[in-house]
Order: structure tokens, then C-alpha cells, then sequence
């Protein structure tokens, strides 16, 4: 039986216990006495009466506007003897005063008082509040199969494992106390033991207390570090404090680990709650989120609630803590004093579940993840909707429901469910309800050739659904087996690998069996066929060679490739047509023999040998001017199809060269080495076909004409000039030169060209450059053409009196522009000047020391091409 309420004077117990039995009796058998008939004596082990209450479903209003429950008018409710289960027949609209009201009534003991109430928490908030919900369009129920409400009551006992930090922040003193945070925790925990102590005969409990960061310094960074200080079972408050004194906090925080270990605890069984109360001044601080933890916990046999009490903690460690309480479905309770330290922990370990209904899904006896709706009996009104890995503790208001819980984490389009009807639910019962679902496993893996498990994707469809109206459903495996549970039934399968592969990879079984509580294993085997590579020449020579493999038919992206040495190698290629590529990498070879084989079929778990030939044919190159006369060149072949070089071959002295290459159409460029401007002269032979059986000679004409350039002066002296050569009106450089005083000799084909003319040595812009334009070249003909530099140049001296040479300081200007061409200071002999022919100014001053005065001049100058102007400047 469950003690539902705390124990009272059993004097005051005994009369109103009496009163209300004989008052229930009376009301029980009033129907029967009215009709004149005499009531049947119950039988012997029957309870001695039978009550009948009528619980409504309640009209769900907010929460701020839901009227104020009425105040008790004695401070300790009246409880009279369990006598047994209740039942509890629906309710007319407005129903008389039913016995039992008639029987409270008249006892003075009020319906509520035989139920223990939910404790109102600190925060103002009704631990049993209703469900803000509006009524929303739900799925079709008629798919859920029924499932009788067959509830079992939770035992008032609760299992409960108090976690202590006993870390190295533990030692820190507290605040201006002269105490450690460890200390004040040691009290606290010491007067609420106490507390349940004196409480076990009205409110049993199981306690057990485990501490973390106790066993090691911080410095060796243990986080496995927690250990049992009491084991689970009846609390021996004398015990616990010899224990407790003898612990030095001192290590990390392991708390993740602490709270995995926690779980380990409580004794195995059900119908019990077991809570879990953390203390810790700061979260974990061993890489571990204690968060996930405590959510993990959910999913276990004991899915314990985890209350935490946050002691001292800075505010990042708070919202950790509080994601702890809230993964774990219980509390944070925030302590920053002693006082608050104490009431915290009080509250945590003396506070009872806030559930009066657990829901747990099974498969046989594995868990299953759901989702909830609860509806108003008998209608489609949702007023509540959750989820749950398995496990799920509800608080509703008191009333009658349907519940509808679907298996959500199954692969199949519409998931199995199950509804619960008629689940009538009290404020202050807790009960439990395990809902089975009657199905079969199906364990899949996929596995490759060298018997690994390997990520795949699988689809599962019902084999009896019509193809165009077959619905697939996706899941995903890893490198282990995947288990789903699945509807019995028959089942169609299709696997793809999930390796990034071009090919491909598809594998499927149709029409497999699954039933109820039974396990049924596909594996499957992505086997691939092998292919094994040689190399020959046509002289049966073993040659190294590099590979691609392609799809049949596509000549790109492909789907293997590699290199084997001179001995060959294997691949591993999905079953189907593949055209092969191979290019040759001897060494000794001038060109790399390429060669294509096509169409190789490959067979699953077949090998298949392929000898790959290598044909050679040879290539003979040369290089002639106009006049047929040997030029020395440099040959470039590329292949004609896909332009990938095969081979670069130079001819120094312009006699032919040989080299093999495959057989084929190849694309030639010839270059000359004649001349060593940049670009060189180059003449292409497109499409030169190469045939195995005989040698094929390819001779290559240049069309050439030559332009001689170079730079000098009006004296015939040469400059040093650098030339660029453009197609006559355009930007198109053709060809180029550097800077030189000797002839340039530039190989064109015929045409007309501009030349540029740079003179390296000028110091300033103007007469740096010089154009010629629309220059012929004709073929096998040499034209020359100079750039010529014209300069005048200018001779300044300063003479004073009786012809003396003195010095003075001078400026030229190019006439009627004002801008400076030269300046400076002479000196004992001529300063001399190149200048570009033209007129000019020059102003020259002096300072005559024995007079202490400047003078001045200004002269008029012009100057020829070619032509010296001494100038005297007269003082």
C-alpha cells in the first residue's frame, strides 16, 4: 500500500478514519436500502468498501486565469486507510453529490486530504500546471493500434545518489568566512541527512553519496577520478560525517564521468525513482559535456532525474549546470551563501518527482524513441505533445486522455504506433505505463571485398505496395551494423555504397522476411572484379606505365587510375565495361608510348588478365628554309585528339631526327634555332599520321624573309638599341630583341612590320624612341633598315676680365616653353653638352665679389643636327 501523506497523531487518525468508514458504508449501501433490499455481504478478503469518484476531464484555461484553489480549513489532512484501488465511472454534466461527496461531507473530511498535494515550488509555479495547447489538426488515429491502460503504481521509496565536488576549488576559503566551500557543503549535507534521518518511517529513502576529484591532485589530471563514499541504502547520518571528514577535496572535475558512474548506483528494478543530486562549484573540465551526459542518462534502465545545486559558480559555469538540470528532466538550484547552500540541497534531496505519469516504449526489452500526443478522451483535441528517447516522465492535470505514441526512429513511411485510451490520471498518483511494439529487427551492414564493414546507403520499401506507389525509405549505415525495427512483414532492400566512387555501386534483395521479436541479418557484399595490368612494347618488352580507367564510352573523369612498375599490378573496378588508357614510362624511351584499350569487360569476384601492347612507330622530322636548305629546329608533338604532349626533340645541326612514338595522328610545331629571338620563328604540321609498319617523314618548311636592324648616330657611330617587331597598324608584337650595337637579324614570314627602336644609352625621354613603319619582308630576302640618332651638342665656359676663366652658374631652356633641359656650375674648361637640335635660351649669372654684385645674361641659342655651339660667357 502507498502512505501517501505524512504520519499524525494516530489518536486523531483512528476517530475521523472511523467516521469516514461508517459514513461510506452508509452512503455505499443507501441505493440498496431504498429499493428495500437487503446489500450482499462482501466477501472475506474483500476490502471492507469500495469507493467510486467521477474525475472529468479538465477545461484547460491559462494559467493566470484558472481560479484560485481553495484553502484547507484544517493544517493537517485527515487520512483514513487505503482500502484499495478506486474506480472511477465517468460523470454526468451537473451529477448529484455522489456517496463519496455525500460521505466527505458528512465526515468533515474533505475528497483532496485522501491524496497527498503536490508541493508548490519556491518559484510560484504549479508543479502541476496545464498544458498550454490549442487544438490543433492531428493525424488519423484509426492507424494506432489500441493498447489497454494497464497502469502500475511508482513506490513511494525513492532511490537517491548525492554527487559532492571534492575538487581542488573545494579548499578555496568561502568568502570572509574563515571556512572551506567544502567545509560549509560538509554541514549542510550533514543537517539535511539528519533531516531524512528522522523522516525515513514516513518517507523512506535510499541514499547514497559518491564524490568526484577526492583520490588525486589536480596536477596528475585524473578524470576517472570519483569513488563511493556511501553506498545506496538506508541513510547512517553518523557514518556519513566520519566518512565526509576525511575527505581532502583536491583533484579535476571530472563530472561527466561522475554522473555515468552515478547511474551505475542504484540497484536494478523498476517502480522506483531514482534521482541524482549534483553539487559542484564549476562544470567539468575533462573535454566532457556533462549536458549530453545527463541526456544520455535519460535513455538507460533507471533514467534518473539530475537535480543540480550550483554552488559558487561564476556565470558560464551556470548555464552549463543549467543545461545539466534540464537535460536530466530536474532543477537548477542557484547557491551563493551558506544559507541557500543548505535549503538548496534540503530542497533537491527532499523534493519528489514532478510526474504522476511515466510512459516507456519497448521492443521486446530494448527502449524506443517516440513521440506523445495526448488527447482529451474520446476526441481529436491535442493538449499535450512531446518526445522521448525511451523513456518519459508527464505532469497532467487530472482527467481522462488518450495517447497516442508513435515510434518515430523507424525507417518505414508511416510509423507503427500505439494508443492508450481511457488513461485516467490523479494529482498525486504516480504510476507507469510500458507500451510495447510487436516488431522485428532487421540488422544491415554493407561489406567491401576485403571484408570490412563500409558506410552504404540502404533503402527499405514493403514488397506488397504496387511499384508506381512504392514508397522508399532512406537510411544511412557506418562501419558498424545498423539495427532497425521494423513492422512485420515483407520488405524489399536496395544498398549503395556511400564511398565517393564515379561508377557506382548498387546491390538489392527483394522480398525479405521480417517477423515479430525475431532478428533478421543482410549483409551486403560489394564485390568488386579485379583487373590485372601488364605492359609490353611490340618488341615484347616489359615497360613501365601509368593508367586511367573509364566508363565505357565517356573520356572523362575517371573512375580509377594509378601506376605499375615493369611487373604490372591489379585494380579493383565495379562490374561493368571500362575503357582503359595507358601511357608508357620508360625511361629509356623519347616519347611515352600511349596506347587505349576499349570495352574490357570486368565480372564480379572475377579477375581478368590484360596484357596492354604498346606499338611503336617511327617519326623522322626536319626543318628546311625557301630554298630547301637544312634548318636546325626544335620539334613539338602532340597528340591530335586530345593535345597531350608526347615528346619534344631538337635537331642542332639541322639534319632529320628519329623518334617513336605510338601509332597515330599527331600535331607537329617546328621552331627555329637559327635565330635566338623571342618568339622564335615557329611553323606548324597538323594531323602527320604514324603508322607502325613503316617510318613516316615529315619535312617542314620554313617561309622566311630577314630584316636586319640596328641603331646608331648621324657619325655612323652604332647605338645600343633593343628592337620590337609589330604586325604593320597593330599592337601585335611578332618578335623582339635586346639592346645591342651590332645588326638583329630577325627571321619573318613575308609581310609588312613596324619596328621599334629603343636607345639604351639616351639619358632622357625625347629621342629614346623612333619608329619604322610599313617595313617589307619578302621571302628568302634580307632587308636592312637603321634607326638613326641625331644630337647637336653645346660647348659653355665663363671668362672675366683680361679673358680670365672664372665660374659661374648657367641654365638652358628650350625656347619658348620655359622648361629646364640643362643646368650647372663650370669650371676651368668647357662643359660640354648633347642636345636634340633646336633653339633655346640660356641665362647665366656671376657674383662679383670686389663690386658685391650679381650679374646676369641671357643668350639666344640655336642648334643644328650635328652641329657644335661653343658658347663665351663675358664678364
Amino acid at each position: 500500500m502507498i502512505n501517501l501523506v505524512p504520519k499524525m497523531n494516530k489518536r486523531r487518525l483512528l476517530t475521523k478514519a472511523t467516521l469516514l468508514l461508517a459514513t461510506l458504508l452508509l452512503a455505499w449501501n443507501l441505493p440498496s436500502c431504498e429499493k428495500g433490499k437487503k446489500p450482499a455481504a462482501p466477501a472475506k478478503d474483500a476490502p471492507a468498501a469500495k469507493v467510486s469518484q467521477s474525475i472529468s476531464t479538465p477545461i484547460l484555461v491559462p494559467q493566470e486565469k484558472r481560479p484560485e484553489k481553495s484553502q484547507d480549513t484544517e493544517k493537517e489532512p485527515t487520512v483514513a486507510k487505503p482500502m484499495g484501488p478506486i474506480t472511477l465511472p465517468p460523470s454526468p454534466q451537473q451529477p448529484e453529490d455522489s456517496a463519496v461527496d455525500r460521505a466527505s461531507k458528512a465526515s468533515g473530511v474533505a475528497l483532496e486530504s485522501l491524496t497527498e498535494k503536490p508541493e508548490e515550488p519556491k518559484d510560484g509555479i504549479r508543479a502541476m500546471a496545464a498544458p498550454k495547447v490549442t487544438p490543433d489538426e492531428v493525424s488519423s488515429l484509426e492507424d494506432a493500434q489500441p493498447v489497454s491502460y494497464q497502469p502500475k503504481l511508482v513506490k513511494s521509496q525513492t532511490n537517491i545518489d548525492v554527487i559532492l565536488d571534492a575538487s581542488g576549488s573545494m579548499q578555496a576559503p568561502f568568502g570572509a568566512t574563515s571556512k572551506s566551500k567544502f567545509e560549509i557543503l560538509r554541514e549542510a549535507i550533514s543537517d539535511v541527512i539528519y533531516e531524512v534521518s528522522s523522516q525515513q518511517e514516513d518517507f523512506p529513502r535510499n541514499l547514497g553519496i559518491r564524490l568526484f576529484g577526492s583520490k588525486h591532485p589536480a596536477v596528475d589530471n585524473d578524470c576517472t577520478d570519483t569513488e563511493v563514499l556511501f553506498a545506496m541504502g538506508d541513510p547512517d547520518l553518523g557514518l556519513i560525517k566520519d566518512n565526509l571528514i576525511k575527505v581532502r577535496p583536491q583533484g579535476t572535475s571530472p563530472i561527466s564521468h561522475a554522473l555515468e558512474q552515478a547511474a551505475k548506483d542504484f540497484p536494478d528494478g523498476r517502480l522506483v525513482d531514482s534521482v541524482i543530486v549534483l553539487v559542484a562549484d564549476g562544470s567539468d573540465n575533462c573535454g566532457r559535456d556533462a549536458c549530453d551526459t545527463a541526456k544520455t542518462l535519460q535513455e538507460g534502465p533507471n533514467a534518473p532525474i539530475v537535480h543540480v545545486v550550483a554552488f559558487d559558480v561564476n556565470p558560464a559555469d551556470q548555464e552549463k549546470l543549467e543545461c545539466v538540470a534540464k537535460a536530466g528532466g530536474g532543477k537548477i538550484f542557484i547557491a551563493r551563501n551558506e544559507e541557500e547552500l543548505r535549503s538548496s540541497v534540503s530542497e533537491a534531496i527532499n523534493s519528489t518527482a514532478p510526474y504522476n505519469l511515466k510512459l516507456m516504449a519497448r521492443a521486446g526489452a530494448t527502449p524506443l524513441p517516440f513521440n506523445l500526443t495526448v488527447f482529451q478522451a474520446g476526441t481529436q483535441r491535442a493538449v499535450k505533445r512531446d518526445s522521448s528517447s525511451g523513456t518519459k516522465l508527464l505532469s497532467i492535470e487530472p482527467g481522462v486522455y488518450d495517447i497516442l505514441i508513435e515510434y518515430i526512429a523507424s525507417p518505414e513511411p508511416k510509423k507503427p504506433s500505439k494508443i492508450l485510451k481511457g488513461v485516467e490520471i490523479l494529482a498525486t498518483t504516480r504510476v507507469e505505463q510500458t507500451v510495447n511494439f510487436d516488431l522485428g529487427q532487421l540488422t544491415l551492414m554493407a561489406i567491401d571485398n576485403e571484408g570490412k564493414i563500409v558506410p552504404a546507403m540502404i533503402e527499405i520499401a514493403a514488397s506488397s505496395a504496387p511499384i508506381d506507389e512504392k514508397l522508399a525509405s532512406q537510411l544511412e549505415t557506418g562501419s558498424e551494423a545498423k539495427t532497425v525495427f521494423l513492422t512485420p512483414g515483407s520488405y524489399d532492400l536496395s544498398a549503395n555504397l556511400l564511398e565517393i566512387t564515379s561508377e557506382g555501386f548498387a546491390l538489392s534483395e527483394n522480398n525479405v522476411q521480417i517477423k515479430a521479436g525475431e532478428n533478421t541479418e543482410r549483409s551486403f557484399r560489394f564485390q568488386k572484379g579485379i583487373l590485372a595490368l601488364r605492359g609490353v612494347t611490340t618488341q615484347d618488352k616489359e615497360i613501365s606505365f601509368l593508367f586511367q580507367a573509364f566508363k565505357e564510352g565517356v573520356t572523362s573523369s575517371p573512375v580509377a587510375s594509378g601506376a605499375f612498375n615493369k611487373t604490372g599490378g591489379t585494380v579493383y573496378l565495379v562490374p561493368g565495361k571500362y575503357d582503359i588508357l595507358a601511357i608508357g614510362t620508360d625511361p629509356s624511351m623519347v616519347a611515352s608510348p600511349r596506347t587505349r584499350v576499349k570495352a574490357v569487360e570486368i565480372k564480379p569476384a572475377e579477375t581478368l588478365e590484360l596484357t596492354i601492347n604498346f606499338e611503336m612507330g617511327v617519326l623522322k622530322l626536319s626543318a628546311v628554309d625557301g630554298k630547301n636548305n637544312q634548318l636546325p629546329a626544335e620539334f613539338v608533338i602532340r597528340d591530335h585528339t586530345d593535345q597531350l604532349l608526347m615528346a619534344k626533340i631538337k635537331s642542332e645541326s639541322g639534319n632529320p631526327v628519329s623518334v617513336e612514338v605510338p601509332p597515330g595522328s599527331y600535331d607537329i610545331v617546328a621552331v627555329s634555332l637559327r635565330s635566338g629571338l623571342e618568339p622564335r620563328p615557329s611553323v606548324p604540321a597538323p594531323t602527320v599520321k604514324v603508322d607502325a609498319k613503316k617510318p613516316t617523314e615529315e619535312v617542314i618548311k620554313f617561309i622566311l624573309g630577314a630584316l636586319r636592324l640596328r641603331g646608331r648616330n648621324a657619325k655612323e657611330m652604332p647605338i645600343r638599341t633593343g628592337f620590337t617587331i609589330y604586325k604593320a597598324g597593330t599592337d601585335e608584337i611578332v618578335s623582339s630583341a635586346p639592346p645591342t650595337t651590332d645588326w638583329v637579324v630577325f627571321e619573318l614570314a613575308p609581310g609588312r612590320y613596324d619596328a621599334l627602336a629603343l636607345n639604351d644609352t639616351a639619358t632622357e625621354d625625347s629621342g629614346k624612341l623612333i619608329w619604322m613603319r610599313d617595313i617589307p619582308v619578302e621571302d628568302g630576302k634580307t632587308s636592312s633598315h637603321e634607326a638613326i640618332y641625331t644630337t647637336g651638342k653645346l660647348k659653355i665656359i665663363c671668362r672675366g676680365p683680361n679673358n680670365k676663366i672664372i665660374s659661374c652658374f648657367f641654365k638652358v631652356f628650350e625656347y619658348g616653353a620655359d622648361r629646364e633641359l640643362v643646368s650647372g656650375l663650370t669650371g676651368d674648361d668647357w662643359e660640354i653638352f648633347e642636345i636634340e637640335p633646336g633653339s633655346y635660351y640660356l641665362e647665366a649669372s656671376y657674383y662679383d665679389e670686389s663690386l658685391t654684385v650679381t650679374l646676369k645674361k641671357w643668350i639666344n641659342l640655336k642648334i643644328g643636327d650635328n652641329e657644335i655651339v661653343e658658347q663665351i660667357l663675358r664678364y
